[in-house]
C-alpha cells in the first residue's frame, strides 16, 4: 500500500510475501531508519545505535554492544548484577512493609533497573536508596554522559573486568571508522531509555494482569512453590522449569509491547518488491498489528 503523508512518500508491506522482502532481500537498501526531530535533538544529530546510517560506525556499535552487554555470554557474566540489584529492591520493599508504607512498583522496577543498567555499563550503582532519586533518572543520565572522561580515568581498576564504556572508549578514535563521543553518548542513552522504561512497563503490565485474574495469579504462584518452594529466592536459573510463568511473560509481551519493534526505515535507492517500484528515500514500514491481536 503505497501513502503521501504530506510530502514524503511511504509504502507498508501487508503481505508476508512483501514483509519479508523488507527485512531479507532488501535488508541493505532498507538498512537506515526515517531520521525525525527526535532522533536529531536527542540523539546527538542521529549518531546514536537506533537512527545512525548503516556503516562502519553503527556496525562497531551493534558488535560491542551484542558482545559485551546484549549477548549471550555477556548476559551470563553479568548475572550477579542482576542477582544483586533483586536483593536490594526486595530488601527496599521488606523495609516498606515493615514501616506500613505502600510499595510504589513503578518506582521500585525504575530504581532496579536503573542500577543494573548502570552496573553493566559503569561499574557503579545510581540509586544508593529507594528514594525520589528515581524522579531525577534524565538528569541523573545527563550526569554520567559528562563523566565519561572520569570514567576513563580509572579504566585501569577494572583492567580484568572492564564494562562496556571502558570497551567503548578503548575503541574511541578521531580515526575514519572509529567512534566518536557522539556515537558513545548517543549509544548509551540509547541503552538507559530503552532499557529502563521498557522493562518495567512490561513487568507492571504483567503484576496488572495477574491481579485482575486472581486464578492465573494462583496458578503462577502455586507452580513456583512446587518448583522453588518458600525456602529461597528465585534464580534464573529455575526459570527453565517454570512453564506456566514463562507463558504469562510472553502473553504479556504480545499484549503490552513495551516499544514499537518496527521502527520505520528509509530505501537508499529505488527497488521493486512483489511487482512494485519504490522510489529511492520512500519510507518503508511492515504491517504488524493484525499479527499481533490474532497470533
Amino acid at each position: 500500500m503505497y501513502l503521501k503523508l504530506g510530502s514524503k512518500p511511504k509504502v507498508v508491506a501487508s503481505k508476508p510475501e512483501a514483509a519479508r522482502a523488507f527485512v531479507k532481500a532488501l535488508d541493505l537498501n532498507l538498512s537506515n531508519r526515517a531520521p525525525n526531530a527526535g532522533a536529531t535533538h536527542l540523539a546527538y544529530n542521529v549518531q546514536d545505535l537506533v537512527f545512525a546510517d548503516y556503516g562502519p560506525r553503527w556496525r562497531l556499535m551493534r558488535k560491542l554492544s551484542n558482545l559485551h552487554m546484549l549477548g549471550g555470554k555477556a548476559f551470563e557474566d553479568w548475572r550477579f548484577i542482576r542477582r544483586e540489584e533483586v536483593g536490594h529492591m526486595l530488601q527496599a520493599m521488606l523495609e516498606c512493609g515493615e514501616r506500613a508504607k505502600p510499595v510504589v512498583v513503578s518506582e521500585m522496577l525504575a530504581y532496579v533497573m536503573g542500577n543494573m543498567i548502570s552496573g553493566v555499563i559503569m561499574s557503579k550503582r545510581i540509586f544508593k536508596t529507594k528514594s525520589l532519586e528515581s524522579d531525577e533518572f534524565k538528569s541523573m543520565v545527563v550526569e554520567l554522559m559528562v563523566a565519561a572522561e572520569e570514567h576513563r580515568t580509572t579504566s585501569h581498576e577494572r583492567c580484568d573486568n572492564p564494562d562496556l564504556l571502558d570497551v567503548l572508549m578503548a575503541n574511541s578514535t578521531n580515526g575514519r571508522d572509529g567512534l566518536t563521543v557522539e556515537n558513545i553518548k548517543g549509544l548509551l542513552l540509547n541503552i538507559f531509555t530503552a532499557g529502563s522504561d521498557t522493562s518495567s512497563s512490561i513487568i507492571e503490565w504483567s503484576l496488572a494482569e495477574m491481579l485482575n485474574k486472581p486464578s492465573i495469579l494462583k496458578r503462577a504462584q502455586d507452580e513456583m512453590d512446587r518448583v522453588i518452594g518458600r525456602e529461597r529466592r528465585l534464580e534464573e536459573s529455575d526459570l527453565k522449569n517454570l512453564h506456566y510463568l514463562r507463558a504469562i511473560c510472553k502473553e504479556s509481551f504480545r499484549k503490552h509491547p513495551s516499544t514499537s519493534l518496527n521502527l520505520t526505515r528509509i530505501s537508499t535507492k529505488p527497488c521493486m518488491v512483489d511487482g512494485y517500484y519504490i522510489p529511492k528515500d520512500t519510507e518503508a514500514k511492515r504491517q504488524h498489528m493484525g499479527r499481533r491481536e490474532r497470533p
